[in-house]
Formats: structure tokens, sequence, C-alpha cells
């Protein structure tokens, strides 16, 4: 399988890498090339794969089968130049971004995002704090909490998902710690918690926990799906599988005694129906049969 993505780096250059892989086999990098200041074309796309192809002593890619990329536009549109030029190719979104992209959408419900937006500024401050990062963790371990609270990578909704299970793992020592006097105002010329992560947490309203909660309910089985769908040994049958098992998952959660639960799950099921349809390709439905 030709894989090919595209990212920007530290230094704001524009790369693409070209890869080779094989089912339980380690995935062999064929080329990197730097595409700083030329545009993003699905004919520039097809060019960078030819010369990794070329470098590498493929010709008119004897060797591969399939293609896969994320779903852009522009690597849609140069998937079909890639089949048209070698039409015996499969040409295949990649699943990860696709379950990703389904995860952001049933994050993207409106207070969903904006309980999430709450959870990383708790995160963010406390990550940023040297003095309150550790007396955060010291009061997890009271409560024997091994594990940080994880950081928000931008463009993965999947690990906001991980980011709101730390924070509400964190439920308890987080409440603690706010509670102490030196917590609330400044003592002694040492900085307090900053107020909206006191207010966030100390939740008056009863909101903000209870919607974390239902935010990890809800979206957590794709996240496994993610995980689950990783690995060099997966097939596309695996693939489809567990976003059905992560589905099923979805239709079994009881909502009979939380009336905004339901209503998110609704929400949830139907970017679910309109992804599935997206994601399930004849391909993939021919793999599940098979």
């Amino acid at each position: 399988t030709l894989i090919i993505d595209g990212w920007e780096d530290e230094l704001r250059r524009s790369l693409y890498g070209t890869a080779a892989g094989r089912v339980g086999e380690p995935t062999i990098v064929m080329g990197l090339q730097d595409a700083t200041g030329k545009r993003g074309s699905a004919d520039k796309l097809l060019d960078t794969a030819e010369v990794a192809m070329t470098e590498m002593g493929i010709v008119d890619a004897a060797s591969f089968l399939a293609l896969v990329t994320d779903n852009p536009n522009v690597m849609k549109a140069f998937r079909g130049r890639f089949v048209k030029k070698y039409p015996w190719i499969i040409a295949l979104a990649c699943w990860v971004h696709q379950l990703n992209t389904l995860v952001g959408e049933i994050c993207r419900y409106p207070i969903a995002k904006a309980i999430l937006t709450k959870a990383n500024c708790i995160v963010t401050f406390f990550n940023g704090s040297h003095y309150w990062g550790g007396q955060l963790k010291v009061a997890a371990l009271a409560e024997k909490i091994t594990r940080g609270l994880k950081k928000n990578c931008e463009s993965r909704w999947y690990v906001l998902i991980l980011l709101a299970s730390s924070v509400l793992a964190h439920h308890t020592p987080l409440s603690i710690l706010v509670a102490r006097p030196d917590a609330r105002k400044l003592t002694e010329g040492f900085s307090a918690v900053a107020p909206d992560v006191v207010r966030i947490v100390q939740d008056v309203d009863d909101e903000f926990w209870p919607w974390l909660s239902r935010i990890i309910r809800v979206a957590r089985p794709f996240v496994d799906a993610i995980t689950a769908s990783e690995g060099r040994s997966v097939t596309l049958a695996d693939c489809m599988l567990n976003l059905l098992d992560a589905a099923h998952q979805l239709s079994l959660l009881d909502t009979k005694d939380d009336n905004t639960l339901a209503e998110f799950k609704t929400h949830a099921c139907t970017a679910v129906d309109k992804h599935f349809r997206q994601m399930a390709t004849p391909v993939h439905r021919l793999a599940l049969f098979l």
C-alpha cells in the first residue's frame, strides 16, 4: 500500500512524506519532500508520489495494490488522478482520519464543544504552572491517580476525549485543591489558581462535570475504535467491525433518566449514520462480507 501525507513542521515548512505499508510488516519510508511555497494541488501530489517511487526504483507503481491518504478535497482529487493513471490501484481514505472526523462532529454539539473548551482550560492552566501542577500531582497521588492530565493536540479530536477523561479522573483532587485558601487568592505574593479554572472546577451550576461524563460516554467507543484500527495487522474488515462495534455501544447507551443525554445521543447517532455511509465504501463492505 502506498501511503502519502502532508504536514507543517516546527519551522513552518510544508512537507509531504511517502511510505510503503504491508499488513504485519514495518512501514518503509520512501521519501520526504519540501513543498514550501508550492500549491498543494492534486497534480503536485501525483508528482511527489512518482518522484518517491522513482527514487526507490519502482516503475509504474508496479509494487502497489492500494493507495491510502487522508480525505480533504485535494487528496480526493489526487487519488482520482492516481487511479486514472494506475487503474488497478484500490484508492482509500485513511480510516483513522475518518474516525477522528466523526468524533469531531460528535463533539461539535454546541454544549459539548463549550464543555471541552473548559476542560482544555483546566489542563492548560495546570500543565503550564510548575507550582499548581505539582500540587495537583500530589493531590492526585493521594487519591491513587498516577496518570497526569492529557495534553490536547489540535486537529485530533480523539485526543480531546482523552483529555476530557483525564480531567474527569481528577475530579476529586481538583475539587480538593481549589478549595484551599491559597488557591483562591494571592497568598504571600504567590499566585492563586486562575479564577476561571476555580469556577469551572467548582461547577456551581452542576453542568460541567455531568456533561463531561456524557461526552466521554458517547464518544469514547469511537476513540477506542481509532486505537483498535491503528495496528499494522488491521484489515479493512477489522476497521468495519471496529466502527460497527462502537456504533452498537452507542445504541445501547441508556438515556431513560437523562433527557439531556438522550438529545446528545440523537445528535451522535445522526453523525454516525452520515459518516458510516461515507466510510463504508463497496471495498470495505466486500472485505467485511469476505
